[in-house]
């Protein structure tokens, strides 16, 4: 009885074999799209399961190798009914094609698609220098690459850039990059000792390269004028000029005597006082009555000139004016 069960197994198992599609794997193929499908691996064109995807492609330009027993797992995942059975090789090397972009070519176009981007407020030119682009491995030649995101406005960042292949692919890469900016600037022409006020024979007018976003900021303009600035500390020849090297030059000092304009009940009297500070037209010092002796606080409105109130609009404007001119406004 045994025997007889055995032999109709075998004749089933026989059967179910040559019921089910046959498959004649090929040694190697390459795949040009992103996924397998079992047309790929040699299934006949005439079975209705020949286009069923069976699993995704290699990145463009790698490879990996299946044995059979992976390609009837990768059959059973996908729903093929019935298992087809292998024929052929042993093993399948599946490649799928592609197309190399080098590095150097893409920072090339990346530093072409960079140069289009406006110029800072203050800034005469640009350029940018690219850390450094990796080979890509692309599905087809590059058509299309366009930097997205911000572009740091001067120094070190990053930007983001995509990549477009003739087939409509894309992919997407950071990059680390610099900005340099070229801007004018003041540039002392032989040292300048501390507290020495400051005239336009000692600076000339210049322009240099920077990456460096305090110096961008801070810098003084070609177009300031300096005859009413102070040295805040020593400075040397062929110094690039910044608003924290200068403080405003003292139009009251210290010590001196100041005409002191008192205005009561629509009356306007000048009197003699003593400054007990020294400032910039704008500031609030103390000076000391020849009356009666007090301090009285008041404020600078002009060289050796003090009053009870704040100088007119006209006399503030003209002292803002005439502070360093630096990147994005007043200091």
């Amino acid at each position: 009885m045994a025997r007889v069960i055995g032999f109709l197994l075998c004749l089933l198992a026989s059967a179910a074999e040559a019921e089910a599609p046959s498959m004649v794997l090929p040694a190697e193929v390459v795949v040009r799209g992103p996924v397998v499908r079992l047309a790929d691996l040699g299934a006949p064109e005439s079975e209705s399961w020949a286009h069923v995807v069976v699993m995704a492609a290699p990145a463009p330009g790698h490879e990996i190798r299946l044995d059979r027993r992976q390609i009837l797992r990768e059959c059973v995942r996908a729903g093929v009914r019935p298992v087809p059975h292998l024929k052929g090789a042993d093993e399948v090397r599946l490649l799928r094609s592609g197309v190399t972009a080098s590095g150097a070519d893409l920072v090339g176009r990346i530093v072409a698609s960079l140069t289009r981007t406006p110029l800072p407020a203050g800034a005469l030119d640009q350029r940018f220098e690219i850390e450094r682009a990796p080979d890509l491995k692309l599905s087809s030649p590059l058509q299309e690459l366009r930097v997205e995101g911000g572009v740091p406005r001067v120094g070190a960042g990053s930007v983001a850039v995509r990549l477009q292949s003739e087939d409509g692919r894309r992919r997407r890469l950071f990059v680390k990059l610099r900005r340099f900016l070229r801007v004018d600037a003041l540039e002392t022409v032989q040292p300048i000792e501390a507290g020495h006020g400051l005239d336009p024979s000692l600076v000339r007018a210049d322009t240099l390269w920077t990456d460096d976003r305090i110096f961008f900021d801070r810098r003084l303009r070609a177009s300031t004028d300096v005859t009413s600035w102070t040295a805040v500390r020593a400075l040397p020849g062929g110094h690039f000029l910044q608003d924290r090297d200068l403080r405003p030059t003292p139009v009251v000092h210290r010590g001196e005597s100041v005409n002191w304009i008192v205005e009561r009940a629509g009356l306007s009297v000048t009197l003699r006082a003593r400054a007990r500070g020294s400032g910039v037209t704008g500031d609030w010092i103390l000076v000391q009555s020849p009356l009666d002796g007090r301090l009285h606080r008041v404020c600078i409105i002009g060289p050796g000139t003090v009053a009870d109130h704040l100088p007119p609009k006209s006399a503030q404007a003209a002292t803002a004016s005439a502070r360093p001119d630096v990147q994005g406004g007043h200091r």
